[in-house]
């Protein structure tokens, strides 16, 4: 027989019952009455202090379990993101139009000069820039949350002020204006304004391109034109900033 990973909930939810009926019989005992009964779960059967030690510790032992593959992850992230970058920066060589061979496959660019976009051998159409878009992001989140040890939670609402300083004029005193947990000196935020770069750990700027919203890997799916909120808060603090005015991918 296995235990259940998490049985308080259910055990509430049979007191709650138990608990309802009395009241109910209280208010119409005709109706209720015959079917109040003592509730079987006493109240310290349903005390949330040792389900959640166990989950801290079966979430402990997880991260013990894969701490060892982190290095390797954090590899294939990025191998995976030079992989589909190497496929953009070989598109955007080729005009539009023109045959051209990635990776041993070969695709034809469409005559649109200002889309990344191609067709493969069966005549599907590939994002290449979204494609590059997803990879890059998907390293971005893997080096955050390694080097900070942050939760996904507080990762989702990292915004541009929670990787800035302001340095107040008349005293020189730096001034923090993170709302969470910021990314260490040594790993280089990702800005938003530049085109794309031969190296994920390049602290060359970037932007990113409008709807781009994460289909799959070169996918023929069509982008969205949803944005998270992130995402938006990113872009909305890099457009005050002097010399960013009109930047497009």
């Amino acid at each position: 027989m296995v235990e259940r990973a998490d049985r308080a909930p259910l055990l509430m939810t049979v007191r709650a019952f138990y608990l309802d009926i009395a009241r109910w019989a209280v208010e119409e005992p005709a109706r209720w009455g015959p079917w109040a009964a003592l509730c079987p779960i006493r109240e310290a059967e349903t005390t949330d202090r040792k389900r959640v030690k166990r989950v801290k510790a079966r979430m402990d032992q997880r991260t013990r379990e894969r701490l060892p593959a982190l290095e390797s992850f954090a590899r294939a992230a990025a191998d995976h993101h030079r992989f589909h970058l190497t496929g953009l920066e070989t598109l955007l060589v080729a005009p539009p139009g023109a045959a051209f061979t990635v990776h041993g496959a070969m695709f034809v660019r469409t005559g649109n000069a200002a889309t990344a976009t191609a067709r493969d051998q069966d005549g599907t159409l590939r994002y290449f820039d979204l494609a590059e878009h997803r990879a890059f992001w998907a390293w971005a989140a893997v080096e955050v949350l390694r080097h900070t040890g942050m939760r996904i939670e507080e990762m989702l609402e990292l915004s541009h002020h929670a990787m800035i300083q302001y340095r107040l004029p008349t005293t020189g005193e730096t001034m923090e204006e993170d709302r969470t947990r910021a990314p260490p000196r040594h790993l280089p935020a990702p800005d938003r304004h530049a085109r794309h770069h031969p190296d994920p750990s390049s602290t060359t700027n970037r932007t990113a391109p409008r709807n781009r919203s994460v289909p799959c890997a070169a996918t023929p799916c069509r982008p969205s034109r949803r944005r998270g909120a992130a995402e938006r808060t990113v872009v909305d603090a890099e457009k005050q900033r002097p010399g960013t005015q009109g930047t497009r991918a």
